[in-house]
């Protein structure tokens, strides 16, 4: 998936294995190896993630690893 700003610039990019749409919800689903990247660089690694389209937020109740491009890691729990 790709996240534009409203002139149309890439924002931010996810990459995982598997993804589902969920209309009801306005959420989408990813799982196994995901994968978020900003434009400064900074990146969150997860197992899976959610991404709800109304708040415009990600979320997880699992491991996440967020990687600053400074190369400072930093681990959470969402």
């Amino acid at each position: 998936m790709d996240f534009y700003d409203d002139s149309t610039k890439i924002e931010s990019w996810v990459d995982s294995k598997h993804g589902k749409y969920f209309e009801n919800l306005n959420k989408v689903y990813l799982w196994d190896s995901v994968v978020v990247i900003n434009i400064k660089g900074d990146t969150l690694k997860s197992p899976d993630l959610w991404w709800d389209q109304n708040t415009k937020l990600f979320y997880t109740d699992k491991y996440a690893q967020y990687l600053k491009k400074t190369n400072r890691s930093i681990r959470a729990k969402a």
